[in-house]
C-alpha cells in the first residue's frame, strides 16, 4: 500500500523510464477511486480515469 499519493508518482515515473530504456510502448492510465468505508463493507461512488500516451523518444534522461 502506497503511503502518499508522491509516492505513487514517483513509482509510476521509474516504470515509465524501465519502459522507455527497453523501447516498449507506453501508455499510462491515472486512476482515481474515492472509497467509502460503510457499515456493510465498502461503497465506490465514482472513477476518474486519465490516458496518457507517452512518446519515449521525449523523455528526459
Amino acid at each position: 500500500m502506497k503511503e502518499s499519493d508522491t509516492e505513487s508518482d514517483v513509482i509510476a515515473a521509474k516504470s515509465i523510464q524501465k519502459a522507455a530504456k527497453k523501447k516498449k510502448k507506453v501508455q499510462y492510465l491515472h486512476i482515481e477511486t474515492p472509497i467509502v468505508k460503510t457499515d456493510n463493507g465498502s461503497s465506490v461512488g465514482e472513477v476518474n480515469i486519465s490516458e496518457f500516451k507517452i512518446d519515449a523518444t521525449k523523455l528526459a534522461g
